[in-house]
């Protein structure tokens, strides 16, 4: 079982000729072709694994037209990197034009990015969905659970 991404309207020429200028002409042949059915989609619920004991989840792949403002605006962020997704947590997925891998940029963590795939359908094929009955909890595993009383008092 795979993820849905929907198709919305494709990226503008404007756009995509902007990321060319800036990234140069080598840009992954399989991101143009996304972000011509897919620019700026909202996938369902996913999840896909940022090394071995972490998971992330893409919130929203970024429009072609927004990734050259996050890049420059976002302190931290790599000066080549194509950012590809918003991830969970506030964090990034991008694409490395001088090679086409994607990696997994933390915003708490200083020059530790996780190369997820060696290329932009890799990584692609690599969301899952979310499962909730794949997760398993033990008698007494949560010890606590803090939540607001005044939030949706009718429950």
């Amino acid at each position: 079982m795979s993820i849905i991404i929907p198709k919305t309207s494709a990226a503008s020429a404007a756009s995509t000729a902007e990321l060319e200028k800036l990234y140069g002409k080598n840009l992954p042949k399989s991101y143009l072709m996304f972000i011509k059915e897919h620019d700026g989609a909202r996938p369902t619920a996913n999840i896909f694994k940022v090394g071995e004991n972490n998971n992330a989840r893409v919130d929203e792949f970024i429009p072609a037209h927004e990734s050259i403002h996050i890049r420059n605006s976002v302190e931290g962020f790599p000066s080549r990197a194509l950012p590809v997704a918003r991830a969970s947590g506030g964090n990034f997925v991008y694409l490395d034009p001088a090679n086409g891998a994607v990696y997994f940029w933390d915003h708490e963590i200083d020059d530790a990015d996780t190369r997820l795939t060696d290329s932009f359908d890799e990584f692609l094929a690599k969301l899952q969905p979310v499962d909730a009955n794949r997760v398993k909890l033990k008698p007494g595993q949560v010890k606590k659970v803090l939540g607001n009383p005044n939030f949706k008092p009718e429950f």
